[in-house]
């Protein structure tokens, strides 16, 4: 919500590309694109298993050598994925025993005031009139 309130009134149009689907822009899109963000996601950027990463890393090199048009942003795992794509090194973090490290999942409850923030009303009067369509 935080970018897209910020850059609604701007006029910019957004996609969003499920890389998990194997959905990615295409060359001519690219073309015509200011930037691509990068969120977070529960898969690791180093894991071998998930065949959507090796082209997910080819296109944030593509997009770096041949789009530099493109502003990048990456979140939490994005700016792992953008380290590693451009030659970087991504691992799991140990703690001092050389043990992997546990975090604990904690609930976020958000109270009414989230929801008055101007960059959120934006967003949800967007989302609003999209339902009304």
């Amino acid at each position: 919500m935080l970018f897209m309130g910020q850059c609604l009134d701007s006029g910019d149009k957004w996609a969003v590309y499920k890389a998990f689907d194997f959905e990615f822009p295409s060359a001519e899109e690219l073309k015509h694109l200011k930037g691509i963000i990068f969120p977070g996601s529960k898969n690791a950027v180093y894991d071998d298993n998930n065949a959507w990463i090796f082209p997910l890393r080819k296109l944030v090199r593509t997009i770096y050598e041949e789009y530099t048009h493109i502003k990048m942003v990456g979140i939490c795992f994005g700016h792992q994925l953008i380290a590693a794509s451009l030659g970087g090194k991504v691992e799991r973090m140990t703690n001092l025993e050389n043990r992997p490290l546990w975090l604990v999942k904690e609930e976020i409850h958000l109270d009414d005031s989230y929801f008055n923030l101007p960059y959120v009303q934006k967003v949800l009067d967007g989302v609003n009139e999209k339902q009304m369509d």
